[in-house]
């Protein structure tokens, strides 16, 4: 039995004191040959990974399953709760599920990243 197998019930049901503000964001990764996604959302302020489920497909119902993972680790629906998340529309459409079971919280997309570099940098390359 893996090590991961056995740690991950604790690691899932671990009393955290969380932020409002998650992060989330999904990649590809290849299982057993084919390709499936990771879905990664993490509390932004406590820099703690709180759900990292794999789905074979990059969907709504992956995002919902996803993001539910986060909810299920507060004690309480905090009032400022915030996902910041990419432009992919699946999460606006999991934050509409939610909204319609009375989980309210705000979807922040960022499109693109960008990275300000202090000026002159000194690179020996």
């Amino acid at each position: 039995m893996p090590i991961a197998s056995v740690l991950k019930p604790f690691v899932d049901h671990y009393p955290y004191e969380l932020s409002d503000q998650f992060c989330g964001d999904e990649t590809y990764i290849r299982v057993n040959g084919k390709w499936h996604y990771l879905f990664f959302f993490f509390d932004a302020v406590k820099k703690i990974i709180l759900s990292y489920p794999v789905f074979e497909n990059r969907d709504t119902e992956a995002a919902i399953r996803a993001m539910d993972e986060v909810l299920r680790k507060l004690k309480e629906i905090l009032e400022n709760l915030t996902f910041v998340v990419d432009g992919n529309p699946i999460y606006l459409l999991a934050q509409h599920f939610f909204a319609q079971h009375d989980i309210l919280f705000d979807v922040k997309q960022g499109i693109g990243l960008t990275m300000k570099i202090p000026y002159p940098r000194n690179i020996d390359l």
